[in-house]
């Protein structure tokens, strides 16, 4: 018997949000199909309940197909090199100085494995909240720095345990 997979066990629970169910009234749809959780759903039984909740007036959510959201800066209003972000250091405080958004950017082109700008600013909103690099205040810049920082300590630390490791 093949269970059903994550996308109908995720659809399942979007439409449960959408009916706005209780436990009891979860509970007791899926004791239809004889389970107690959706992860032990058949895959035709999975497509039976969902094939019943669109009929009650649930439809499946669209596939997203532009989850990157888009970069905001560019070579033209922030320079490159060493004169990159030039042009905000007269932003003053709170922001941060010109030279921490490059060293941010410099630590990340050394550590990241995806080193796009995109890849950087999905990781300062998850680290921050906050999606432009150039909109970082001074406190999460260092936020972010430290924690590049820790991940190139990391690093260091396991290479070097790994050098030692084959050297014995």
């Amino acid at each position: 018997m093949e269970k059903a997979n994550n996308r109908q066990k995720w659809f399942i629970h979007d439409a449960r949000k959408f009916f706005g169910l209780s436990s009891a009234d979860y509970e007791s749809l899926l004791g239809g199909y004889g389970v107690k959780s959706a992860k032990d759903l058949s895959y035709k039984d999975a497509e039976d309940m969902l094939a019943k909740l669109q009929e009650r007036g649930w439809t499946p959510p669209e596939k997203k197909t532009d989850t990157v959201k888009p970069v905001s800066r560019s070579v033209e209003l922030y320079g490159w090199g060493k004169k990159k972000y030039e042009a905000l250091r007269k932003r003053g405080y709170p922001y941060p100085e010109p030279q921490k958004l490059r060293m941010i950017e410099a630590l990340w082109k050394d550590l990241a494995r995806n080193k796009s700008d995109e890849s950087l600013q999905r990781f300062i909103e998850n680290l921050t909240g906050i999606s432009d690099i150039t909109m970082l205040y001074d406190e999460h810049a260092k936020i972010v720095i430290t924690a590049l920082q820790s991940m190139k300590a990391a690093r260091e630390r396991k290479s070097s345990t790994n050098k030692k490791a084959a050297s014995n």
